[in-house]
């Protein structure tokens, strides 16, 4: 068995799934997933755009704030995990003791997905995590972060040190 396959990121044409809802038994089908990240305090970047406020400058400010606030004792940023789909966003899965009864379960008003092509079970490992931009033709939520550092989370990464992240985007910056 080629191992490499099991921990690659689906490829859009694996990545449809079908998701019912326990509630009403609705079915959504044949729609992509995603994980999308939130890095604490990114939100900032809602009082900005692109084209007023570079990634760089938004970056520096959003590091600011966080010194301001205290961002941790350790110095380390949160991240907050969603699953993203067509039309809706919801809380990432609980996996371990603490969880949801059943692990798989990404909420509780939905069954796990399962592939549209064979109807197997989805190996959250594999969704992709999505970009988050800041560019003039793209400003999304907290996409200042990725943009200035060329960072972003490996799949349900709890924090990132925030020292790495002022390296990074120092390093960027540098040119």
């Amino acid at each position: 068995m080629d191992m490499s396959d099991e921990s690659s990121t689906y490829t859009e044409a694996e990545n449809r799934w079908n998701v019912v809802s326990l509630d009403t038994g609705y079915t959504r089908s044949d729609f992509p997933l995603w994980w999308r990240w939130e890095a604490d305090c990114d939100p900032i970047s809602d009082e900005h755009t692109p084209d007023e406020t570079s990634a760089y400058d938004l970056f520096q400010e959003w590091d600011r704030y966080l010194q301001r606030r205290g961002a941790s004792p350790y110095g380390l940023v949160t991240i907050s995990w969603f699953v993203e789909g067509s039309g809706f966003l919801t809380g990432a899965p609980a996996f371990g003791d603490h969880g949801a009864e059943n692990t798989s379960r990404y909420d509780a008003r939905f069954d796990p997905p399962t592939s549209t092509a064979d109807g197997g079970p989805i190996n959250w490992n594999r969704l992709p995590v999505a970009d988050k931009r800041w560019r003039p033709d793209r400003g999304d939520k907290g996409g200042f972060v990725q943009e200035a550092t060329g960072w972003k989370p490996s799949v349900l990464q709890p924090t990132v040190p925030l020292g790495f992240l002022r390296h990074c985007a120092d390093v960027r910056n540098w040119a």
